[in-house]
Parts: C-alpha cells; sequence; structure tokens
C-alpha cells in the first residue's frame, strides 16, 4: 500500500490483490497541514526509488497477467514517465494520471475461449462472431477494442465475423453483394482463414514488415487491415462494389509472394504511375488496388506509422473513411 500525491488536497491509495486481479484505486480524503508541507511530501515521495520501483512493478505484474507479452513496453514507458517527472513534485498528479494511463491500455481482457470472446463482441459492440481459436478470437477483440476506443463504440454493430477456408497465404476476406439496380447492399460478412498459420502470426506479420509486404510488425496489422475493408465498404458500398469489379475484371491472375498474394508485374490502371509510388510508402501490397491500399493505410494508421501528405491525400481521393488513428 502506498500513498501518492493526486492534488493539493487529496491522496489515494493504491492497492493489489492476491490473486493477480488489478482493482482501480480506491481514494481516500486527507486534509494535509499546509500546502508547503504537502508538496515536501509529495516531492519526497515521487522522487523516492519506492515510488518507482513500485509503480513500475504494479505496470509489470498489470502487462504480465493482462498485455499479452508486452511487459517491457509498459515498463520502459513507465519508466520515460518517471523520469519525466523526477524533480518536478509540483506535476505530481500528472504522473500519476500518465502512469494509470499505460497501465489501463495494458489491462486488458483475455478470452480463453471463442464462445467467451464471442459473447463479449456480441453483448459490448453487437458484433455476431464465429472464431477459429482463442488466440484468433484475441486478436479480432483487440482490433475492434482499439479501432472503437478511438472512434465510436457503435462503428462495428451488425458486422458479422466468421471463418472459411483458403490457401494458407491468405490470412481473411470480405464477403459482400451489392445491388447496383436498387442501390442496397445484399451482405457485408468479414470472415477471417481457418487454415492460416495462427499460431505463428506474430512470426508471419513480422516476415512480411520486413519484406514491405504489409505495412507493420504489429500481429494485429492485418487484421486491421480486414476490418479495414468492413469500415471502406460500410463508408460508400457502391464506391467500393466498382472498385472491387473493375479490379477484378481486368485483373489476369494472382500470384503468391511469400505469406502476401498480390498482382505481380501487371499494369494497374487505376493507380498511376505516381500513385504507386504512394503507395509503396505503406506497403508493397497497397500497390494492389485502390481498395488494399486504403486497406492498408488503415492497418499501417491504426499501427502507429504516419504518412507523409501525398499518401494522406490519395487516401482521400480514393474516397477513403474518415478515421480518428
Amino acid at each position: 500500500m502506498s500513498d501518492l500525491l493526486i492534488n493539493n488536497s487529496q491522496i489515494t491509495q493504491i492497492k493489489s490483490v492476491s490473486n493477480g486481479n488489478i482493482n482501480p484505486p480506491k481514494v481516500v480524503i486527507k486534509q494535509t497541514e499546509s500546502k508547503d508541507e504537502f508538496k515536501k511530501k509529495g516531492s519526497e515521495f515521487v522522487n523516492s526509488t519506492a515510488f518507482k520501483v513500485g509503480l513500475a512493478g504494479l505496470a509489470g505484474l498489470t502487462a504480465f497477467l493482462l498485455y499479452r507479452g508486452n511487459v517491457s513496453k509498459v515498463q520502459g514507458e513507465i519508466a520515460d514517465i518517471t523520469t519525466k517527472y523526477s524533480g518536478h513534485s509540483s506535476e505530481a498528479p500528472d504522473v500519476v494520471d500518465e502512469a494509470a494511463e499505460v497501465i489501463q491500455k495494458g489491462a486488458k481482457k483475455i478470452f480463453h475461449s471463442i464462445e467467451e470472446a464471442s459473447s463479449y463482441l456480441m453483448e459490448k459492440f453487437g458484433i455476431e462472431s464465429e472464431f477459429i481459436n482463442p488466440k484468433q478470437a484475441n486478436l479480432v477483440v483487440d482490433s475492434v477494442e482499439d479501432f472503437c476506443s478511438k472512434n465510436s463504440p457503435d462503428m462495428f454493430k451488425g458486422m458479422k465475423v466468421g471463418v472459411y477456408e483458403a490457401p494458407p497465404s491468405e490470412l481473411g476476406r470480405l464477403h459482400f453483394g451489392f445491388d447496383y439496380a436498387n442501390n442496397k447492399v445484399l451482405h457485408d460478412d468479414l470472415a477471417f482463414n481457418k487454415n492460416f498459420d495462427w499460431d505463428n502470426v506474430e512470426k508471419i506479420t513480422q516476415d512480411c514488415a520486413e519484406k514491405s509486404h504489409w505495412p507493420a510488425a504489429d500481429p494485429k496489422t492485418e487484421v486491421y487491415h480486414e476490418l479495414g475493408h468492413w469500415l471502406d465498404f460500410k463508408n460508400n458500398p457502391r464506391n467500393y462494389a466498382q472498385q472491387y469489379d473493375n479490379f477484378v475484371r481486368d485483373t489476369p491472375h494472382y500470384v503468391s509472394n511469400g505469406f502476401c498474394t498480390f498482382v505481380e508485374n501487371y499494369p494497374n490502371k487505376y493507380i498511376n504511375d505516381t500513385g504507386l509510388a504512394r503507395c509503396s510508402k505503406v506497403s508493397n501490397y497497397a500497390k494492389t488496388s485502390p481498395l488494399e491500399f486504403k486497406a492498408e493505410y488503415i492497418a499501417g494508421r491504426m499501427s502507429g506509422k504516419q504518412y507523409s501528405q501525398d499518401v494522406n491525400d490519395m487516401y482521400a481521393e480514393f474516397d477513403g473513411p474518415n478515421l480518428i488513428f
């Protein structure tokens, strides 16, 4: 138990429980004798080894239990925060707030069954889902939450996530139908490939990122990609269908290159040379078509990538959905 300064009239007590679950802080109000005494006490504690070790330890424990392998990442962020505020006792409330934010981001629920994950997605986001295994389920849930936390909790409401079988080089796809005559969406189901090597998704993503096939090494990158397709379709179904139909009609064949499937040595009639140069700043797969460029752009941005203005402009020109990344 530790007393932590949070403002000029309060002290909060952070408690951890023995079963490994981290409860929200319980706040206890205490009046200090004077502002100077309070600031002195805060300065001594914030700069103490006990504070830094305790805070880093709490973050590390939370990360170990709930952040799935990113312990060093969270601990590093906590270390950066304590260094940032070292010697600045007047800003002690900020160090607690920033540390709490890092820990909260790391505190993601792990689903040990696909049924549990499916129930969660339906109850929280209105998504009907079928999963392949718990690992794939957790990747999808995490990716959905990443989008919704930055945008709207209802942005995927009504989406259906399913399973299909294809060659292992393919991770997922959007199955959609659009009636041009009546301007009506027939279906828009997102599905993930049962034969993809989900057990080694981290290595596959890393390899594809190193070869510039995919935009980032985050294992959620291509889940972001598939969710991006769904958002792109919902943003403008007719435009999406036309871009897809035009591309497929004029594309003679696909070839497999590593873990990534794309059109090789074929003139892209919908992205000129200038556009292809911009696409290459995102990934090789982004050069396949406007639809794949938009999905790869979304995946890259959600994975923390920043792109030059000309790339951002092309995303807007291709009518990419307006999202907060």
